[in-house]
């Protein structure tokens, strides 16, 4: 935009963020002018504009300059979209620096693009030309873009990813250390946090729980599962299908259950010789008859399990199933030893069996106080 100084003085000057100020065109990169005092007075000679200081701030404000002015070295990059720090642009009747002359020699001259803009009455001013080239889409910039320019693009914006990915792990790596230096005194609610950070980023088919995550989550389940079904809704735990396959495999087959027994040791070695106190519960419930193939186990159940049966004998079939469990008096905890399938039509020794659990109790150094059974 060639303006005088006697015009620009009578006039308003107008601009539109749209377009270029200087060519009104409307091209895809359009720079502002730089607030700098040094920067700006450049920008104005190099321009020929003469700006009172009474429009200064609307003109750093609207006034607006493509990529057409600018020479290859001004841009930080072939792709022209971010100017260096001392970029100055140039008319296009101007000399043109050497690198760009080439490149702006296809455009049409400025003196065959002139046209005629008369202002209105209410502001006395004379016919301003103003030189405006015939706008293209095609812009320098474009013309330059190459398959190599674009996988630098697309690498770039890949490492400004990762970097922002980087600074998240970073965060959050400084935050659980904060966190684990506040709860050192309490490990299981640190553990309970930091599983909970884990599992609510992931989607709900792909969370996958530690065997300390799943204890945790069965011991509020066996407490009361209305209140796991509420906690649920609010934190990230494991469904009910997920704890049911957990605890298939713990008792899976008949008789006194090992690991059972080993957790028992764990947990009465913690205790106090009045929390040792317990009771042997013995309980039977009637089922019926049938057989069933166990896959995992390979055999078939449904027979009575508790005398074994030569392979010419046919073992009666199960018509009750026998619990034992064993209670604390002092201490509310309870734990279940075993169960064994029986027949009505055998009979069996109920006395081998009670002994058998006392001597399981005992050598988990728990004190048997008395034996309750329904028979």
């Amino acid at each position: 935009m060639d303006m005088n100084g006697e015009n620009v003085g009578q006039r308003k000057m107008k601009f539109r963020k749209t377009e270029c100020s200087v060519c009104y065109n409307r091209a895809s990169k359009l720079f502002c002018i730089p607030s700098k005092d040094d920067m700006y007075k450049k920008w104005f000679s190099v321009l020929k504009w003469d700006v009172p200081p009474e429009q200064l701030k609307y003109v750093l404000n609207n006034a607006r300059v493509c990529d057409r002015h600018f020479s290859e070295w001004c841009f930080t990059s072939t792709l022209r979209q971010k100017l260096i720090k001392f970029a100055c642009p140039f008319t296009i009747g101007d000399d043109i620096p050497s690198t760009s002359r080439q490149t702006l020699s296809a455009l049409p001259s400025a003196a065959s693009q002139c046209t005629s803009v008369e202002v209105s009455d209410t502001e006395p001013c004379s016919t301003t030309e103003l030189c405006s080239p015939t706008p293209s889409r095609d812009t320098i910039g474009h013309l330059q873009v190459t398959p190599k320019t674009r996988k630098i693009k697309t690498l770039r914006s890949s490492v400004s990813k990762l970097k922002k990915k980087l600074y998240e792990k970073r965060s959050s790596s400084r935050f659980l250390g904060q966190l684990k230096a506040k709860l050192a005194d309490k490990p299981h609610l640190y553990n309970f946090v930091t599983s909970q950070l884990k599992m609510q980023c992931k989607d709900i088919k792909g969370r996958r729980w530690t065997a300390k995550e799943k204890s945790f989550a069965l011991q509020i389940y066996l407490h009361s599962p209305s209140a796991y079904k509420l906690l649920r809704k609010f934190f990230a735990f494991p469904s009910k299908a997920n704890l049911y396959r957990y605890t298939y495999n713990i008792a899976r087959s008949p008789g006194f259950c090992k690991n059972l027994v080993k957790c028992l040791k764990s947990q009465s070695s913690r205790m106090s010789e009045s929390d040792r106190l317990c009771v042997l519960s013995i309980d039977e419930m009637s089922i019926k008859p049938g057989l069933t193939y166990a896959t995992d186990l390979d055999c078939v159940d449904g027979f009575s399990t508790v005398k074994k049966h030569d392979f010419k004998e046919d073992p009666p079939f199960a018509t009750h199933a026998l619990v034992f469990m064993a209670r604390g008096i002092v201490k509310n905890w309870k734990q279940i030893l075993g169960y064994h399938f029986t027949s009505s039509s055998e009979v069996y020794s109920l006395q081998e069996l009670i002994h058998e659990a006392i001597d399981i109790l005992q050598s988990c150094e728990l004190e048997v106080v008395s034996i309750v059974c329904d028979q």
